[in-house]
């Protein structure tokens, strides 16, 4: 089982929770909040993937997240985030932006209101395969478009674990 911790807002924790549970078999990965309140006994947690999507109410506590990075293989950042991403990653840990900025990893080519193109500007070494350069075009129900940074997450979690 592969361990995902997600430092994020509860309501977008459960939206990347409910995107991923229609994407991929959950039994193959399990997502895990983390706030404020729970980080201190999540220590222990060995987790391979770390989703820092909103630093707001944790930032006081950033030399435990720091203790987390140690073993991770991926550290997935949205890039509106200011942020050292260098005190953070062990030698193994691959580093993936997401968000609308356009140097990020992977970012949106084109929005509407059955489909987002998403645009992988850099190859990313997955657990099996690759996810290469390019665009890939994702399906999503019209309630979904206020999630885009939810979708990028799904989408990059997706393909890491195919």
């Amino acid at each position: 089982m592969i361990f995902i911790g997600v430092i994020s807002s509860k309501r977008k924790f459960y939206t990347l929770n409910n995107l991923l549970k229609e994407k991929i078999n959950i039994k193959e990965a399990k997502l895990i909040k983390i706030d404020n309140k729970s980080i201190k006994n999540l220590k222990s947690v060995k987790f391979e993937i770390l989703i820092i999507d909103s630093l707001e109410k944790i930032t006081d506590e950033i030399f435990l997240i720091n203790s987390i990075c140690n073993n991770l293989k991926y550290l997935i950042i949205n890039s509106d985030i200011e942020l050292d991403n260098n005190l953070l990653v062990g030698d193994n840990t691959r580093i993936i932006t997401c968000g609308l900025k356009q140097k990020a990893t992977v970012t949106f080519s084109s929005v509407t209101d059955e489909r987002v193109l998403i645009s992988v500007q850099k190859s990313i070494r997955g657990y099996t395969k690759s996810i290469e350069v390019g665009e890939y075009s994702e399906k999503i129900n019209i309630g979904q478009r206020t999630n885009l940074n939810e979708i990028l997450l799904a989408f990059i979690i997706e393909k890491l674990l195919k």
